[in-house]
């Protein structure tokens, strides 16, 4: 997990999409600190316990399993946040909600391919993972493509 060259970020339309979903996500949080505010402190708190358990997943992928197939991973570490939004109740949705839409913030920014739940693990360890998402990563593949037919006339 090294930094990226030049032409594996990603292009203008995925990096738009992610920032303007990441924001429509934290927009939707913030609306619901308006209307329950005993709801902020345990939202933040599932925040800071994504945020500790994709840095101890991104370590543990990058020292025992770093071949791990893109897909496969990429379930592996979508799963705890999809059931806490599935199953969970208020501040463990809400939370999930924010923690993906400060990630997409974050890789948006960053112009890093791959999944988003890995970008403040990546932001801190000042690498990317190649664990691919399974809504942006598919835009991102036709992007590159497309750009690539087109320069290539």
């Amino acid at each position: 997990m090294t930094s990226i060259p030049i032409g594996e970020r990603t292009k203008p339309v995925g990096r738009i999409l992610r920032f303007l979903f990441g924001i429509f996500l934290l927009l939707v949080v913030t609306y619901y600190f308006f209307i329950a505010p005993r709801i902020i402190t345990p939202t933040i708190l599932v925040v800071l316990g994504l945020t500790v358990f994709y840095i101890i997943a991104d370590i543990f992928i990058n020292k025992f399993i770093p071949t791990i197939n893109p897909v496969f991973g990429s379930l592996l570490v979508n799963a705890p946040i999809l059931l806490m939004w599935l199953f969970g109740y208020g501040a463990a949705q809400l939370g999930a909600l924010a923690y993906i839409g400060i990630a997409l913030l974050i890789i948006s920014l960053r112009a890093d391919p791959g999944c988003e739940v890995m970008s403040i693990p990546g932001l801190i360890f000042k690498r990317h993972t190649h664990l691919t998402c399974f809504i942006f990563s598919p835009i991102d593949w036709v992007e590159k493509k497309v750009t690539r037919l087109i320069t290539n006339r």
